[in-house]
């Protein structure tokens, strides 16, 4: 990094510093200039590539008279794989420089560098976005951010808010595998460096041969492969989860399964995957197998024969199974009350005895056809309230006679207690029976009983 003061000063001594953060550069030099006396400085910058560390530290000290104002020029170089970028000179005036040495805590926001997907792996010939940020340093309108990619300067796009300060732009990863990504933010005569590793990585993508469709019974063969010479630290995975498949090998030997075709297979997805070697970066294909088969019928109630109150609510649901998937149909007895909702339910609003009958479920495809009947009996609640009625109204009739009978004869035949005067008390009730004339001279000779 070269580092150029030229400075004409009013005070007796005036200390520059001036830092700067990963960066990889020469010797530093630096000139101070006046009217009279010209000196000359220089010194080695230590340098860390590649890491966050900054170090590079320049101090000038001189002798200044007071004579015109003075103009404070900074320009450095830095050489990334062979290419040397050149960062522009900032300018600034004496009174802005010494202004810096209170502002500089101002400018202790950390420098970073996001990429979109927060992945470092960048697929050759890809383009992908990155973002630099500054937050936590003031005054914001006077931080400017530049980014480098590849050896060259690229525009960005610079967005200012009230906390932080970003540049974003588009890059494309080079045929190279390895880059950096470098950003500067500058303020004044203040700066700050960072930089970021890109990996660049070629992967093929993996292709799967397989029938798009079967009937039951039939073999299926499913072969998974790489169509590409370079499959070095490439492994192939096999996944299908149906049949607990799930295994990788070198890209350079295809996969081949064979299986027989089941209902259960219908729809059965199956993927191949390509795998940069321990890395997160994949790619994968997939595919679904379609197996055909004919239809099978059921219903939300087994019972063949269903029976329902007069006047009640009944649903029955047509499961129809297929594929491809069966036309439902139904075949009943039309009336106003009956309903198909979405073809596959059959509903029947206040049930009379005109729903009585057969009613059947048909489903339909180009393998096949399948049906499910049942009958439908509607019961008369009147009928039986009436029947009741009836038969407690003939018990009534039979009971209440016998119940008088047997009153009646209670009152004629019982024991009776007679007094010494004549007088009768039946049945163990307490009022009197006077006795006739006749009676009681019966009584009297022990005749009466």
């Amino acid at each position: 990094m070269d580092l150029t003061i030229w400075m004409f000063a009013v005070s007796p001594l005036l200390i520059a510093r001036i830092s700067s953060s990963s960066v990889t550069s020469p010797s530093t030099a630096q000139s101070i200039s006046t009217n009279d006396t010209t000196t000359m400085m220089t010194e080695s910058t230590a340098v860390t590539t590649g890491t966050e560390k900054h170090s590079s530290e320049s101090e000038a000290s001189t002798m200044l008279s007071t004579q015109s104002s003075v103009m404070v020029t900074t320009g450095f170089s830095t050489t990334t794989q062979g290419s040397t970028i050149a960062f522009e000179a900032d300018r600034v005036t004496m009174a802005e420089l010494l202004k810096d040495s209170n502002t500089s805590k101002a400018f202790d926001g950390e420098l970073e560098i996001h990429l979109v997907n927060n992945t470092e792996y960048i697929e050759v010939g890809e383009s992908f976005i990155v973002t630099c940020v500054l937050r936590n340093s003031f005054p914001i309108a006077d931080i400017h951010i530049r980014m480098y990619f590849n050896g060259r300067e690229y525009d960005v796009k610079l967005q200012r808010t009230l906390e932080e300060v970003s540049a974003t732009a588009t890059l494309v990863q080079p045929p190279s595998l390895n880059e950096l990504i470098a950003c500067t933010a500058n303020m004044k005569s203040l700066s700050k460096y960072t930089q970021r590793s890109v990996v660049g990585y070629k992967l093929p993508k993996p292709v799967i041969k397989m029938p798009n469709y079967a009937h039951v019974g039939e073999p299926v063969m499913v072969k998974c492969e790489v169509n590409d010479s370079d499959t070095a630290d490439v492994v192939l995975r096999m996944l299908i989860p149906k049949l607990n498949i799930n295994e990788t090998k070198a890209a350079g030997v295809p996969f081949e399964k064979t299986f027989n075709a089941t209902k259960s297979h219908n729809n059965m997805e199956i993927t191949c995957v390509t795998e940069l070697g321990t890395t997160a970066v994949k790619k994968d294909k997939r595919m679904s197998l379609t197996v055909f088969y004919e239809p099978s019928v059921s219903l939300n109630n087994s019972a063949s024969i269903m029976q329902i109150s007069h006047g009640g609510d009944i649903s029955i649901h047509c499961i129809a199974d297929g594929s491809p998937a069966p036309e439902v149909t139904w075949n009943y007895k039309k009336e106003p009350n009956v309903q198909i909702v979405s073809a596959t339910i059959l509903n029947i609003k206040t049930a009379t005895s005109m729903n009585n009958g057969v009613y059947e479920c048909q489903a339909n495809n180009k393998h096949g056809n399948a049906t499910k009947r049942f009958t439908l009996e509607v019961t008369s609640t009147s009928y039986w309230l009436i029947l009741v009625i009836v038969c407690a109204i003939l018990l009534i009739i039979l009971i209440v006679p016998v119940i008088y009978c047997i009153y009646k004869r209670k009152q004629k035949r019982g024991s009776y207690n007679v007094r010494p005067d004549g007088t009768v008390i039946p049945n163990g009730r307490l009022e009197e029976i006077p006795l006739a004339l006749e009676q009681k001279q019966s009584l009297q000779n022990g005749e009466l009983s």
